[in-house]
């Protein structure tokens, strides 16, 4: 007689598979979107540094005032600076942040956050909450969200 496994047998290992994979894959995705989101902080983060390192030794940032436009380029390597000269950072396809020329301060960036779907988990985060509560000042009034360079310095 030859030993082989039942046909029960069989399909109680493909069944325990499936569960497997059931648990196994969500798990997967969370941890791929958590990279995603370490991803963009650090990026965020190191333009910053970069930012603020920039006005520290030029004492001002590097504006072109005739265009209204900032020049990222020379201040820092990350992030995307897009066509209307703000720079972008995002997680997956989201811009979750965007800084840009700031008309009423020389010393201050403008500051456009997006707060839906993977972007809102970015700002959740206890670490960015810190980040944006020191260095992001609220719009009030017909002041934008700004982060000014002059009188913060960066808190991580």
């Amino acid at each position: 007689m030859k030993k082989a496994f039942t046909m029960i047998e069989l399909i109680f290992v493909i069944v325990v598979i499936g569960v497997l994979a059931a648990i196994a894959i969500p798990r997967i995705s969370a941890t791929r979107d958590d990279a995603v989101l370490v991803k963009t902080m650090a990026e965020i983060r190191t333009a910053i540094e970069e930012i603020n390192a920039y006005y520290i030794s030029q004492g001002k940032l590097a504006l072109d005032t005739a265009n209204n436009k900032v020049k990222f380029k020379e201040m820092t390597n990350a992030g995307i600076v897009d066509s209307s000269g703000d720079l972008g950072f995002f997680a997956k396809n989201e811009k979750c942040i965007s800084l840009k020329f700031f008309a009423a301060d020389q010393s201050c960036l403008g500051v456009d956050i997006s707060e839906q779907g993977l972007c809102k988990k970015l700002w959740e985060a206890p670490e960015f909450k810190r980040f944006s509560q020191s260095m992001i000042k609220p719009a009030q009034g017909a002041l934008p969200a700004h982060i000014s360079f002059s009188a913060v310095r960066i808190v991580f």
